[in-house]
C-alpha cells in the first residue's frame, strides 16, 4: 500500500511520500512478466503437442487401413512424386482433441511439409476416426488442379459415403486416385498403365454392402512375389547357398523393400499451405 505521508526519522516531522507511480509501475511490469510466463508455457506446451512423425505417404494412426490398401495408396503417392514432384498423404487418427478438423489439417500439413519446398505442391487427406470427421487439404501449388470445389466433390462423392458404409479401404483409395489423376493430368501425365488393371477393379469398383474386400486378382499380385522369394530361398538354402543380396523386391508394379522406403522414409518435402479446402463429418 502506498501512504500519503510519512515520518522524517531524522527529525520525527511528517513529510510528503513519494510518488506512487513508481511503485504502480513496478506491479504493472511483475504482471506482465506474469503474463507473458503463462503465455510462453501454453506455447511450448501445444507446439510439443500432437503431431507423430510421417512413416510414409499413409500414415495410419487409427488404425483402419489394410495392408493391401496401403501398399496401393503408397505406389499411387510414388507415381504422383515421381512424375510431378506433387506429394499426396494420407493421415488417420483417433481424434484431434477438440481442435477445429480444418485447423488441425493445415497444422499437421505445415508440421510435416507436404509437398515440395518453394512449390507447395502437397495434398493431405486427414481422418479424425474417432470424431468422425474428414478434411482434404490442398497446398497452394496444386490449387488450380484441385481447387476447394472439387475437393468438396470428392469428399461428397467418394470419403464421405464409403466412411458411412464402413469401405475405408475403398473411399480412400478412390479418394486418393482421383486426386492422383487430377494432379497427373494437370502435368499431361497419368497413371502406370501396368497398374490400369489393379485400379479397375480395386479402385472403381462398388462394393455391395458389409466390410469391403479386396479384389482376387489384387491379393495374387500381392501375395504371390512373396511366396515366389520364400521358395528361391528355401532352395537355396537347401544347396547351401544364400544370396548376399538385400531383401528388395518389386510387387504387381509396386515397388518395394523390407524397409518400406529403402531403410526409412526420409519425409516430405517442406511444403506449406493455407485455409481452404474441404470435408466435414460422415
Amino acid at each position: 500500500m502506498c501512504l500519503g505521508v510519512t515520518l522524517n526519522s531524522s527529525k520525527g516531522l511528517p513529510r510528503k511520500a513519494t510518488s506512487c507511480k513508481s511503485e504502480s509501475m513496478a506491479a504493472g511490469v511483475a504482471r506482465c512478466l506474469l503474463l507473458l510466463a503463462i503465455v510462453v508455457a501454453v506455447a511450448s506446451g501445444s507446439s510439443a503437442q500432437r503431431f507423430p512423425r510421417p512413416v510414409g505417404y499413409v500414415n495410419d494412426f487409427a488404425g483402419i487401413i489394410s495392408p493391401q490398401a496401403e501398399q496401393l495408396i503408397e505406389s499411387i503417392a510414388l507415381q504422383v512424386k515421381g512424375k510431378t514432384g506433387a506429394e499426396i498423404a494420407v493421415a488417420t487418427i483417433e481424434s484431434t482433441g477438440g481442435i477445429d478438423i480444418e485447423q488441425y489439417a493445415v497444422d499437421l500439413f505445415m508440421n510435416w511439409g507436404i509437398g515440395e519446398r518453394g512449390k507447395d505442391n502437397g495434398v493431405l487427406i486427414l481422418v479424425a476416426f474417432k470424431d468422425r470427421k474428414l478434411w482434404i487439404k490442398p497446398g497452394y501449388g496444386v490449387e488450380g488442379a484441385v481447387p476447394d470445389a472439387r475437393a468438396f466433390q470428392i469428399y461428397r462423392d467418394i470419403l464421405r459415403p464409403g466412411f458411412r458404409a464402413g469401405r475405408y479401404d475403398e473411399a480412400l483409395t478412390r479418394a486418393v486416385t482421383k486426386i492422383a489423376n487430377l494432379i497427373l493430368a494437370e502435368a499431361g501425365e497419368q497413371l502406370s498403365l501396368s497398374d490400369s488393371t489393379v485400379f479397375k477393379q480395386m479402385v472403381e469398383r462398388r462394393s455391395r454392402g458389409g466390410r469391403q474386400r479386396l479384389p482376387a486378382v489384387f491379393i495374387l499380385l500381392f501375395f504371390f512375389p512373396f511366396l515366389f522369394i520364400v521358395i528361391i530361398r528355401l532352395l537355396a538354402m537347401r544347396s547351401g547357398y544364400v544370396g548376399r543380396h538385400g531383401g528388395g523386391f518389386w510387387i504387381g508394379g509396386i515397388g518395394g523393400s523390407s524397409g518400406g522406403f529403402g531403410g526409412g522414409f526420409g519425409g516430405f518435402g517442406g511444403g506449406s499451405c493455407g485455409g481452404g479446402g474441404a470435408g466435414g463429418g460422415w
